[in-house]
């Protein structure tokens, strides 16, 4: 298993894997396709905020997690003083 920061070529099997687990978030089956349309997730690996497991034998992405927040550079304090960062963690292994 590899551990890495996802770029745009992970980004279908993020478009993918949103769009099954869609009914968990209680968006529409169609999430991944709407994200798709809207370059959803370019932004994010771009600011590295979004890693990914990768198969090392298939090549096939295992999962992803999703991270943003806004803070100054300083995580210490950004988070003493009340700041917060989301996360999200969706994986396709059973």
């Amino acid at each position: 298993m590899l551990i890495k920061w996802a770029n745009e070529n992970d980004l279908p099997a993020w478009y993918s894997l949103v769009t099954e687990v869609s009914g968990i978030f209680q968006h529409p089956s169609d999430m991944g396709t709407k994200l798709r349309s809207r370059n959803g997730g370019t932004g994010t690996v771009g600011r590295h905020e979004m890693i990914t497991a990768v198969d090392y034998m298939s090549g096939t992405n295992m999962g992803f997690i999703c991270f943003s927040s806004a803070y100054d550079g300083n995580m210490d304090t950004h988070l003493r003083t009340g700041g917060s960062i989301r996360c999200t963690c969706i994986s396709n292994v059973g």
